[in-house]
C-alpha cells in the first residue's frame, strides 16, 4: 500500500495528481457521509415511525378497553395493525394484559415466557399502556429489533436507495469538477512553464495573460513583471557595454593618435600635448574607478567606513570646493541649515562624493546669476539634505531615467565636459548603501531639486 502512494506522488504530471486527489477525497467523502447519512436516517425515521407506531395503538388499546371493559375477541385490533407473521414466530407485536398474559384475536391465552426465552422481565423493551393512573396491558416490542410493521422497512429501503443514486451522481459530478479545476489550476502553471523555457532559450519578452485574481494570478503577474525586469536589464547592459566601448575608444583615440604623432615626429613633444593625454588617461582612470565603485554597489560590497559628523560640516566643505568655481560663473552657492543639527554616521567621503557630484552637476546646467542652495533639516527618523538650483530644468521624459547608468540627458553637452553618465548612478548607489533614499524633482526652465534621506542614529 506504501509502494503504491510513494509511486502516486512521484508522478510528474501535477493535472494527473490533482485529478486522481480529487477524485479520492471526493469518493471517501461521498461514501463516508453517505454511510453517517444512512445510519442517521435509520435510527430517526425508524424512532419516528415507531413513535408515531406507538401512539395509535395505545389509542386502539385505550378505545377497545373503554368500549368493551376487557380485550375478550380483540379481532379488530389485529386486523387493523395488519401484523404478519416472522421467522415463525407468532403475530406481533403482542398484547398482554397487566399481568403478563397474552391477548390474542381468538380469545386464548399463553404465557409471554412461552414464546421468548429469557424474558425476564416484561417492563424491560416493552410499551406500558396506562389507563385512569394503573397499568392496563403491556406491547411486547419485537425480539428482533425491527419496527412493529413492514411499513420502515420498506421506507427505509426507498430512502437508502435513493440515497445511495445521490450519492453516485454527486460522486461523478465532484470527478468532473474536480478535472475541471485541476486543468484551471494547472493551464497557468504550464503556460509559465512554457514562457520560462523561452526565457531560457533567449526570448525574453514574455507576457501571459492574467485570467484570475489569485495566487495563481499574483504568480503570473510576477512572472510577467521578472520578464519584463530580465528584458529591459538585457538591454540595459547591452547599451552600457556599448556606453563603456564609447567612453573608453575616445580618450584612447586622443592618447593613441598623440603617442603614433610623436613616435613618427609628425608633432613635437610639448607640454600642452602631454597634459592633453594626461587629462585622457585622468578620464580613463576615472571611468575605471566609477565603473569599479558601481560593481562593488551592486554586489553589496561597497566598504564604509561610517563615523559620527556633522551634516553641517559636510555641506561646508562642499561649498568651499565649489565657492570659486560658483564665483567665476557668478553664481550664488550658500548653505541654510539650522544651528543644531544632530550627527550622523555616514561615510564622510562617500557622502561627500555625492555633494560634490550634485553641486557639480547643478553648476554645470545653471547659468550665470543663479543660484545653488545646500539645506539640511531633521524629518521624522531622518536627516533630509537638499541640493537645489535655479538652472535649465530637466526635461519630464528624461526625469524618470536620470539615476541610470550612462544616461546623459544632453549628449552633446556631456561630451564637452568628458561626463561619464555615472555620477547620479554613483551616487544613488552611495546613498542606498546606506540606508537612505535620494530623488530628484525638476521643471524644465524653474530648476533641479535632488532630496536626501539618510537615517539619524
Amino acid at each position: 500500500m506504501l509502494t503504491r502512494i510513494f509511486r502516486f506522488f512521484s508522478i510528474k504530471s501535477l493535472f494527473i495528481k490533482l485529478i486522481v486527489s480529487f477524485v479520492i477525497v471526493s469518493l471517501v467523502g461521498t461514501i463516508l457521509s453517505g454511510f453517517l447519512t444512512r445510519d442517521a436516517l435509520s435510527r430517526t425515521v425508524g424512532t419516528f415511525l415507531n413513535t408515531q407506531e406507538e401512539e395509535r395503538i395505545n389509542k386502539i388499546i385505550i378505545d377497545y378497553y373503554e368500549e368493551h371493559g376487557a380485550f375478550d375477541n380483540f379481532d379488530p385490533f389485529m386486523d387493523d395493525v395488519n401484523l404478519q407473521t416472522r421467522n415463525g414466530l407468532p403475530p406481533l407485536p403482542l398484547i398482554t394484559d397487566a399481568n403478563g398474559i397474552v391477548i390474542s384475536s381468538s380469545g386464548n391465552t399463553f404465557q409471554v415466557n412461552d414464546l421468548f426465552d429469557n424474558f425476564s422481565s416484561i417492563e424491560q423493551g416493552s410499551i406500558i399502556i396506562e389507563y385512569q393512573g394503573e397499568v392496563l396491558a403491556y406491547v411486547v416490542r419485537p425480539p428482533n429489533g425491527r419496527g412493529f410493521n413492514d411499513e420502515t422497512d420498506e421506507f427505509l429501503t426507498t430512502l437508502y436507495s435513493s440515497l445511495w443514486r445521490g450519492t453516485i451522481v454527486s460522486l461523478i459530478i465532484s470527478i468532473l469538477l474536480g478535472v475541471w479545476l485541476a486543468r484551471q489550476l494547472t493551464h497557468p502553471i504550464q503556460a509559465l512553464i512554457e514562457a520560462a523555457q523561452l526565457i531560457a532559450k533567449g526570448n525574453l519578452q514574455q507576457e501571459i495573460p492574467i485570467r484570475s485574481h489569485d495566487e495563481i494570478g499574483e504568480l503570473t503577474a510576477t512572472f510577467n513583471q521578472m520578464s519584463r525586469d530580465i528584458s529591459q536589464a538585457h538591454e540595459i547592459r547591452k547599451q552600457m557595454t556599448a556606453d563603456i566601448a564609447h567612453d573608453l575608444r575616445n580618450p584612447l583615440l586622443v592618447i593613441s593618435g598623440y603617442i603614433e604623432s610623436l613616435r613618427d615626429e609628425v608633432l613635437k613633444p610639448t607640454p600642452e600635448r602631454f597634459e592633453v593625454m594626461h587629462q585622457e588617461v585622468q578620464q580613463l582612470s576615472q571611468l575605471v574607478t566609477d565603473l569599479r565603485t558601481l560593481s562593488l554597489a551592486d554586489s553589496g560590497e561597497l566598504p564604509l567606513y561610517q563615523e559620527p559628523i556633522s551634516v553641517a560640516e559636510l555641506l561646508k566643505h562642499t561649498v568651499a570646493t565649489y565657492k570659486q568655481k560658483a564665483a567665476e560663473q557668478n553664481i550664488l552657492l550658500d548653505i541654510d541649515t539650522p544651528h543644531q543639527l544632530p550627527l550622523i554616521h555616514v561615510d564622510k567621503k562617500r557622502i561627500l562624493q555625492v555633494l560634490s557630484n550634485l553641486v557639480s552637476n547643478a553648476l554645470r546646467y545653471t547659468p550665470n546669476g543663479g543660484r545653488i542652495r545646500l539645506q539640511a533639516q531633521t524629518t521624522h527618523s531622518y536627516l533630509q539634505i537638499v541640493v537645489s538650483d535655479t538652472g535649465v530644468g530637466i526635461d519630464s521624459e528624461d526625469l524618470p531615467k536620470i539615476f541610470d547608468r550612462f544616461y546623459r540627458a544632453d549628449n552633446n553637452r556631456a561630451q564637452d565636459t568628458g561626463e561619464s553618465g555615472l555620477g547620479l548612478a554613483i551616487a544613488k548607489s552611495i546613498i542606498e548603501a546606506h540606508e537612505g533614499k535620494i530623488t530628484v524633482f525638476s521643471e524644465k526652465g524653474q530648476g533641479t531639486r535632488f532630496d536626501i534621506l539618510l537615517p539619524l542614529g
